[in-house]
């Protein structure tokens, strides 16, 4: 999901009302740039890309209005019941291309999404955080790391399997804070960060009715 002017897919206008380009509805939009999720790398063959007007870091990033949210719940679903379309599979421009991009950010309420049914969202116990330990950052390294990187990599980001905290891993963990850890934007893998990629692998890996758990 990404700002206008971005690729090309559906729009959730500011005011609510989605409009579609030239072409079959629900056909995959298109993009420039190098992609990677789940190993695949033809992402442009195998999504859709929905756009969603909003101005962006780098010219007035805001909120997006409740009837926009609306709006894109209704497309999404509707979108939904003609492709086959698992929750850990709705994610964002910046999930696909962490390197890249950042959009739609921090402001997204990917919760509410969550809540109507699409996507996935999870909030730790203070215990669940509590038991992770510490920081992990940059520059680290060892067990502790490995585990980070298969969990990203199990969730979709293009990390291979290793035991170090590298420019790559620091990127993948700040590309997952923005989606998933809005309070926290800074490539460190703290308890929480952890403890949050934990419980959205087993949602990931279970059947959920909403895709929420907290």
């Amino acid at each position: 999901m990404r700002p206008r002017g971005q690729g090309l897919g559906p729009l959730s206008g500011r005011g609510g009302r989605p409009r579609l380009p030239p072409g079959p509805r629900g056909t995959p939009g298109l993009a420039r740039g190098a992609r990677r999720l789940a190993g695949e790398t033809d992402c442009n063959a195998a999504s859709i890309g929905v756009e969603i007007v909003n101005p962006g870091h780098a010219f007035g990033y805001r909120a997006f209005p409740d009837a926009q949210i609306a709006s894109l719940i209704a497309l999404v679903g509707d979108i939904r019941t003609r492709w086959t379309i698992p929750d850990n599979r709705i994610i964002a421009h910046s999930d696909l291309a962490p390197d890249r991009k950042e959009d739609p950010g921090e402001l997204f309420p990917w919760k509410r999404l969550a809540e109507a049914g699409h996507g996935l969202w999870f909030e730790p116990a203070a215990e669940r955080i509590k038991a992770l330990g510490g920081l992990l950052q940059k520059g680290d390294q060892g067990v502790g790391v490995v585990v980070l990187r298969a969990g990203l990599h199990r969730l979709g980001y293009g990390l291979q399997p290793g035991g170090d905290y590298d420019a790559e891993t620091e990127t993948a963990v700040r590309a997952f804070q923005r989606h998933w850890r809005p309070a926290r934007i800074d490539g460190v893998a703290d308890g929480e960060t952890r403890a949050r990629l934990v419980g959205l692998l087993q949602l990931a890996s279970v059947e959920s009715v909403t895709g929420v758990l907290d």
